[in-house]
């Protein structure tokens, strides 16, 4: 019997759309320099890899392991990078002169087919690019570029997200060398926090991204207009733990910010990912790849054609260890994506652990509807998105809901939203951003919300399941108060209720410091009401929060992932 060893890269992500909701402690004003390009090598477990400081894991090949398991040598990935799809507002076409709706997908400097990109205000490369500052600037060492929280050396000489934040620590001296930092460790756990066995942190924007520019003149910043891109800035962090649990794994948290003032109404988050088991030659010919949709989870093997065995040919990769037979799978989930708090539907699921009130989705949910006098729709404002009432009329009306109108006559008017045709192709405007049905959901899905259902090319059916998920009824009152539906991790609100005395350590997320809300018995998050907490008066988000620039305490907002209604892993290529 063979064992086969499993590897697992597992990424999350969030994002953030809006202008008014800040991540960051300090507003960043640098901008993205492929001058400050640097690699960095995550060896905290059994997975080592080499990285860069603008958004592609396993590459620069030539300066590390790439994505490998156990043996340098034994590479599984040649690439992996993120790519972000924003549908940006209403621009002039130059060529027709007519308003249109305008996409642009923003991408990483990454070695592959297809990833190159001249729409550049440099002329180098146009998407994202590192943002100076977050790494010593000096260091050459191979693999060592990136600042890493096992690597004090590594690590500048202020933190422009926290310019003061200086060292608190004891006096560090190896090999009779003062070594001693002049900062803390911006962990993502808070300041000096070492939860991981390994951490790695920089930033990157899009700035250089001039194609948006160059074809419309788009500017994203009203307040700069030597600004380009999309006004898009991300934090970026790698996480290892060595525990037996996670020994095969390793984390990494993209957090995406609109920097810019100007609104997106959709964005879309995904990875492109360049599988290669066994990394030299020509081993990517043999490897195959499958999505396990129940869940939510994608792999990648090596297997020999017409031996139906994983191996490494050696004269493809002659190093690899310790022998061609033993090869592993390398698999990649979304275990963080960016949550929908607005939308009415339990996305991610969870609400059922916690609540019965709320109801299922049905089939006919999805069927159309034809409008009658005396019916109950809901419209949604724009803005708050708070919901309220209409009872329609016998005769014709327009409503708007959304910001979007919407002409009503009785006993003609069909409305449906997400519905599943016959002809198997479901309805686009599951994807518009709208509440198409007026029944105050936004973008329900008949494939994500009720059933999964997929067909390979050759018509079998691969997956079949009725897998219904919990959603508000703003009609009846069901499920609106549902404490797990449309959670956010920007409310102030403990939404799981998993917070306790343990977690009483204070805004900054460090114990023994009597920061703010210290072992005040209650839970104590990153955003807080106007000049409460350090808050101070900045744009405050739909729950009439503002950020504090600090992480808060364990197992509230920014610090629960669980407290994301969790959009997922949507589709798979």
């Amino acid at each position: 019997m063979k064992i086969v060893k499993i590897f697992l890269m597992l990424m999350f992500f969030s994002l953030v759309i809006n202008q008014q909701l800040f991540s960051q402690a300090q507003r960043i004003t640098a901008r993205g320099d492929y001058t400050f390009r640097k690699a960095g090598v995550h060896r905290g477990n059994q997975v080592r890899t080499v990285f860069s400081n603008y958004g592609v894991i396993a590459q620069p090949g030539n300066q590390g392991p790439q994505a490998a398991w156990k043996f340098d040598a034994d590479g599984y990935v040649g690439d992996i990078s993120p790519v972000v799809g924003i549908r940006l507002p209403l621009l002039k076409d130059p060529k027709t002169g007519l308003m249109d709706t305008v996409h642009e997908v923003v991408i990483t400097p990454v070695s592959r087919p297809g990833g190159g990109n001249s729409n550049a205000i440099n002329g180098q490369f146009g998407g994202f690019e590192p943002i100076p500052g977050f790494a010593n600037p000096i260091i050459s060492k191979i693999g060592e570029g990136v600042a890493m929280s096992q690597l004090p050396e590594t690590w500048p000489m202020q933190w422009p997200d926290h310019p003061d934040w200086t060292y608190t620590g004891p006096k560090i001296i190896v090999n009779g060398k003062d070594v001693t930092p002049k900062v803390d460790w911006n962990g993502y756990f808070g300041r000096a926090q070492f939860n991981a066995d390994q951490e790695s942190y920089y930033w990157m924007d899009d700035n250089e991204d001039a194609k948006m520019y160059k074809i419309y003149g788009f500017l994203p910043d009203s307040t700069d207009t030597t600004r380009h891109g999309q006004g898009l800035q991300s934090n970026v962090r790698g996480l290892q733990w060595s525990n037996f649990l996670a020994q095969n794994v390793i984390f990494w948290l993209y957090d995406f910010t609109n920097d810019g003032t100007t609104p997106y109404s959709q964005v879309s988050f995904g990875t492109l990912v360049g599988t290669y088991v066994g990394i030299m030659g020509d081993e990517y010919n043999d490897d195959a790849s499958f999505f396990d949709v129940r869940n939510a989870i994608t792999y990648t093997w090596d297997i020999e054609p017409g031996l139906g065995i994983e191996y490494v040919r050696p004269e493809a990769n002659p190093y690899w260890q310790p022998n061609p037979f033993a090869v592993g799978y390398v698999a990649y989930a979304f275990l963080e994506s960016p949550g929908n708090a607005t939308d009415g539907i339990d996305n991610d699921g969870d609400n059922a652990k916690y609540d019965q009130t709320a109801p299922y989705f049905t089939a006919d949910m999805f069927n159309p509807h034809i409008v009658q006098a005396g019916d109950k729709l809901v419209l949604i404002d724009p803005t708050t998105y708070k919901r309220s009432i209409f009872v329609m009329p016998a005769d014709t009306v327009t409503v708007y809901s959304m910001g979007v109108p919407f002409f009503l006559k009785p006993g003609v008017t069909s409305l449906v939203e997400g519905e599943l045709r016959p002809d198997g192709t479901l309805d686009p405007n599951a994807y518009d951003g709208i509440d198409n049905n007026l029944n105050g959901l936004i973008d329900e899905n008949y494939l994500v919300d009720y059933r999964q259902f997929k067909k390979s090319p050759q018509g079998v059916v691969l997956i079949d399941t009725v897998n219904p998920i919990q959603y508000k009824n703003y009609v009846t009152g069901q499920g609106v108060n549902a404490p797990m539906i449309d959670e956010a991790r920007d409310d102030g609100i403990d939404n799981n209720k998993n917070w306790n005395l343990n977690d009483d350590v204070g805004i900054d997320g460090n114990s023994n410091d009597h920061s703010y809300g210290e072992g005040d018995g209650l839970p104590t998050s990153g955003w807080q009401k106007p000049g409460v907490g350090g808050a101070g008066s900045g744009p405050v988000n739909i729950y009439g929060l503002v950020d504090t620039h600090q992480p808060g305490e364990p197992d509230i907002d920014k610090t629960d992932v669980q407290e994301s209604d969790q959009i997922g892993l949507t589709s798979f290529q």
